[in-house]
Formats: structure tokens, C-alpha cells, sequence
């Protein structure tokens, strides 16, 4: 199954969001894309967050919003199909 986790660039946590993603996406069924403005900027402002499949997953901290990634993908929680 493809996972594509999308995450804004205006967020300033976007560094190390994006370092941690890459990280965690060994695989070849996980794309990790890096978008402009995803609409989201009052979210943005607030809490890292990434979409996932389509659906948005919001953290209080970056490494907790990796954690929930991460265990989204490992099975532990339901990945939203692409399709």
C-alpha cells in the first residue's frame, strides 16, 4: 500500500519535521512531499501537523506527531487509503 504524507513548508517546524519524516520513511511505499501552502495557516501557526493519506494528523510537538505517524504506518492505528 503507497503512503503519501504531505506537510507545509510555512511551518516553521518544517525542518525538523522533514528530517524526522525522511527518517522514518525507509520504505519505497512511503512518499514523503514537501508543499507549499496547504490552506491550512491557522493550523499551521499552532501544531505541527502532516496529511496522511488525505487525512490531517495534528500534534502538540514534532516527535509526537512522528510517533503517531509511525504508528500509523506500522498498523497500530488505521492509514486512510489513497484510493
Amino acid at each position: 500500500m503507497e503512503i503519501i504524507i504531505k506537510y507545509c513548508s510555512g511551518n516553521e517546524m518544517a525542518p525538523v519535521l522533514a528530517n524526522g519524516l525522511e527518517v522514518n520513511a525507509s520504505s519505497s511505499e512511503i512518499k514523503v512531499m514537501q508543499q507549499g501552502c496547504l490552506n491550512y495557516c491557522g493550523d499551521c501557526l499552532v501544531n505541527p501537523y502532516v496529511f496522511l493519506n488525505g487525512e490531517m494528523i495534528m500534534d502538540d510537538s514534532v516527535e509526537s506527531l512522528l510517533q503517531t505517524i509511525k504508528e500509523r504506518i506500522e498498523g497500530k492505528e488505521t492509514v486512510p487509503s489513497t484510493t
